[in-house]
């Protein structure tokens, strides 16, 4: 059998080392061992169970009243519309959350958007290379011809490809002018 005693100093738990007591026999006095429990068990057992059933009473009593209460404070709410009050307000709450959300989304993804303004764009053999440090191999970049350009540019289809320091942009016809445009890039930097 182990034994161990504890107590509190302060706000400390203080504990002792645990002794180890070895039974080898037990000792009964007496002829027989009654395991029906002594008067001072019972009295103790029936004085809890009053006390538990006293609890129990004023805890029926007062959740009846707090039912009560509540009753009567959502006949109130119900009769001056609180309810759908509070669901409008709740519903606003969710699109609140949800445009400061999408403001910080737009917010991001503005704050990773560079322009690179009348970039002065020459095809030769259908290819033309614009390096810039901001551009990597996942950068997103578009393209935006002046309305001069414009003219030459929509008649050829044309690809944009990035990679580390800079972009290729490929003509599928053989443009032959110097063409302007501003270049949008978004993020890979």
């Amino acid at each position: 059998m182990y034994i161990g005693v504890f107590g509190i100093k302060d706000t400390a738990v203080v504990t002792s080392t645990l002794a180890i007591i070895d039974i080898m026999k037990g000792a009964i006095s007496g002829d027989t061992v009654s395991t029906e429990p002594t008067d001072d068990v019972f009295l103790a057992i029936i004085a809890q169970y009053q006390r538990i059933a006293e609890l129990m009473r004023q805890y029926e009593k007062t959740a009846e009243q707090f039912n009560a209460n509540m009753e009567e404070q959502n006949r109130i709410l119900e009769t001056i519309n609180a309810f759908d009050v509070l669901e409008i307000s709740e519903r606003l709450d969710v699109i609140e959350e949800r445009m400061v959300y999408y403001n910080n989304l737009a917010q991001a993804l503005i704050d990773r958007e560079v322009i690179l303004r009348d970039v002065p764009i020459q095809f030769v053999d259908g290819v033309c290379e614009i390096k810039n440090e901001l551009i990597t191999a996942d950068s997103l970049c578009d393209v935006y011809f002046d309305e001069y350009s414009y003219e030459f540019a929509a008649k050829a289809l044309i690809m944009v490809s990035s990679y580390d320091g800079f972009i290729r942009i490929t003509c599928s016809v053989n443009i032959c002018e110097e063409l302007n445009a501003n270049i949008l890039v978004r993020g890979g930097y």
